[in-house]
């Protein structure tokens, strides 16, 4: 199996900057094996320590899955397990902090020689794309006007209930398509994946990784939302 190309951009918001604070987005993107890896996590901005916790979640996924599917592999357990493996990781990681210091969430998208698995942890976007269009999947926050209606995140009690995920056939998908919050939340709802395909056309359009990222890049730059203030990431898989 050929290796997906992999690759993300991020950017601190407006907000961030005047506040003088850390972009508190994260990402991770690998290929190791015959696996590929993408990760996105969003750092809660009321928190003290919401860098460290995005920044160890996106490092927590890489371990856990790592020893997941070269030791594990106990597929009917394969969804329990990977999550809890998930989020002790983390605690880990973080310590001596409070979890509620490093509140994040979590999105990833695991590619093997089988299966793209989806996953998703509070807010965000997942779009895989199918070759058919009745192969596309996504995964999207649901937008409402219930102001308490919080995000959720790894150091919630009740997360292992809050996880959304979706899994197909690796042959039937040929782009994924991973952002934080601070793209999804600008969309217009019913728009999300108009705006994924759109996006996942114009970078596989773009002939070398340099010239994708710049994409990218451009994209985020140029964010037409006006008084738009939250960090921005996006992160691509394309199967070649």
């Amino acid at each position: 199996m050929t290796k997906p190309i992999v690759y993300g951009i991020s950017k601190i918001g407006p907000g961030h900057i005047r506040a003088t604070l850390p972009n508190q987005d994260s990402f991770f993107v690998k290929n190791f094996g015959s696996y590929s890896l993408l990760v996105i996590s969003d750092g809660m901005g009321s928190k003290k320590h919401a860098d460290v916790g995005s920044h160890a979640i996106c490092l927590a996924v890489y371990k856990a899955l790592v020893h997941y599917v070269y030791t594990e592999r106990r597929h009917h357990k394969r969804n329990r397990n990977i999550f809890s493996m998930i989020k002790n990781e983390w605690l880990k990681m973080i310590a001596p902090y409070n979890p509620k210091d490093c509140s994040a969430t979590c999105l990833f998208v695991l590619r093997s020689k089988k299966k793209v698995l989806a996953a998703m942890l509070g807010d965000g976007l997942v779009y895989l794309r199918g070759k058919k269009e009745e192969d596309s999947k996504l995964l999207i926050d649901e937008k409402n006007d219930d102001f308490s209606n919080s995000t959720v995140s790894m150091s919630d009690s009740n997360y292992f209930n809050e996880w959304r995920f979706a899994s197909v056939s690796t042959k039937k998908i040929d782009s994924v398509l991973l952002t934080s919050d601070g793209i999804s939340s600008d969309l217009i709802q019913g728009k999300e994946k108009e705006f994924a395909d759109e996006l996942l056309k114009d970078v596989n359009h773009e002939k070398t990784l340099i010239k994708k990222r710049n994409y990218i890049q451009n994209v985020i730059d140029n964010w037409p939302v006006p008084k738009h203030s939250d960090d921005k990431t996006i992160v691509v898989m394309e199967t070649r």
